[in-house]
């Protein structure tokens, strides 16, 4: 059975480079389970996807998305692009990115920006009542008593 966990990480990096080929949805806690890791294991798939055998399984297709998108970077540099193509090429840029950052198990989003999503609307209007660095309200006024 140990010789089995030590093929589960390469199998979810071959899961994953699949789905990608085949322009499907990444949920990398589905594809954990599948792959025959316990639920505990599949909510924290960092534990999988940061593995030596995960990363070394899924370099060489990360590589190519890498090749791929430098390519597509030198091409959104060419003058001669109309606006169609442009968006074509920044719209697989944009997924390229996203995929590689999955892949290697980062972030896929801002994190930092996601956070403020779950302030209340009191505590969103205390972040914006005061300019950073400043002791100034967004409104003018100051923050400090006058002596």
């Amino acid at each position: 059975m140990a010789n089995a966990n030590v093929l589960n990480p390469k199998v979810v990096a071959r899961k994953v480079s699949e789905r990608i080929r085949q322009g499907k949805k990444i949920v990398m806690g589905e594809i954990i389970r599948d792959s025959g890791y316990a639920v505990s294991t599949s909510l924290r798939p960092s534990q999988i996807t940061e593995s030596k055998a995960y990363q070394s399984e899924i370099a060489p297709f990360v590589t190519r998305m890498e090749r791929l998108r430098d390519k597509i970077l030198a091409e959104m540099d060419k003058k001669d692009l109309n606006k169609e193509q442009f968006t074509n090429l920044s719209n697989s840029l944009r997924n390229l990115t996203h995929d590689i950052q999955l892949t290697r198990g980062k972030a896929t989003e801002n994190v930092a920006i996601n956070d403020y999503r779950n302030l209340t609307n009191e505590e969103l209007d205390k972040l914006l009542e005061t300019e950073p660095n400043s002791g100034e309200s967004v409104k003018g006024e100051s923050k400090e008593k006058s002596t």
